[in-house]
């Protein structure tokens, strides 16, 4: 009877390390993603050719009040986007609802803006090592232990 409840004492620690250890693989995706969300702000907006721009405007593809109008919402949705990642990093409930829109919102934004067509293979590489990240983490959100971590924050 002793071995019994040892071992099921056991198995409960065995359960909470491996929950200690999602907690952290997830926590650590969250900070990976921030980090590449950062990369691709200081990419866009400072290493990124501008001849690509140029070369835009002279061909009268965009105008600039298109292209500042889209900058505008790219950054707007990159602010939401950082404190959303905070509210997941922080098991809050509301940053597990507003996940999944505002990656679809940043698809959308992606796909109308000027440099879409335009870019290099390291804005490409950026955008892909984001969307592997964003799956790994809605993967987590929703089919792992994690899930109740977002619950047990509401109480």
């Amino acid at each position: 009877m002793y071995f019994y409840s040892d071992t099921i004492i056991s198995s409960t620690n065995g359960w909470e390390k491996n929950m200690n250890t999602l907690e952290k693989i997830f926590k650590n995706l969250i900070q990976l993603e921030f980090f590449v969300l950062l990369i691709t702000i200081i990419y866009m907006f400072f290493l990124a050719e501008h001849n690509q721009l140029d070369i835009l405007k002279n061909k009268e593809i965009i105008k600039w009040t298109t292209e500042m109008t889209v900058a505008m919402w790219s950054l707007l949705y990159l602010v939401v986007y950082a404190i959303n990642l905070y509210l997941l990093y922080k098991f809050k409930p509301i940053g597990k609802y507003l996940y999944i829109p505002l990656i679809t919102i940043g698809i959308m934004l992606g796909t109308i803006s000027p440099l879409y067509n335009v870019t290099k293979f390291d804005y490409y590489f950026l955008n892909y090592a984001s969307a592997i990240l964003s799956g790994l983490v809605i993967a987590l959100l929703y089919f792992t232990g994690i899930k109740d971590k977002f619950k047990q924050s509401i109480n």
